[in-house]
């Protein structure tokens, strides 16, 4: 079953532009954010690039697990959001 997906356009998707979209959106743990393959890809460059090492799975940010979209819904630069299935499954 795919989830209900809310879509909204960001470019370009950086680690800043991922941290205002989830501020100006009052996210939090509830939710989950999905990308399109390359923008997941090129946040997991940045990320080497920034920080010399890769990143963690699952990986969070700012309390939000950002993950890419397996669901093929998301386009490039956009995001997709849905309410987290582990949260979901914890309460």
């Amino acid at each position: 079953m795919i989830p209900k997906i809310e879509i909204h356009e960001l470019h370009p998707i950086t680690f800043k532009s991922l941290k205002d979209f989830i501020t100006d959106k009052e996210l939090d743990e509830e939710y989950m954010i999905l990308l399109h393959q390359k923008n997941f890809d090129q946040l997991v460059i940045d990320h080497l690039t920034e920080y010399n090492s890769s990143m963690e799975f699952p990986f969070y940010y700012l309390g939000i697990e950002i993950d890419e979209d397996i669901y093929n819904k998301v386009c490039r630069y956009q995001i997709g959001i849905i309410k987290s299935e582990k949260f979901n499954q914890l309460y």
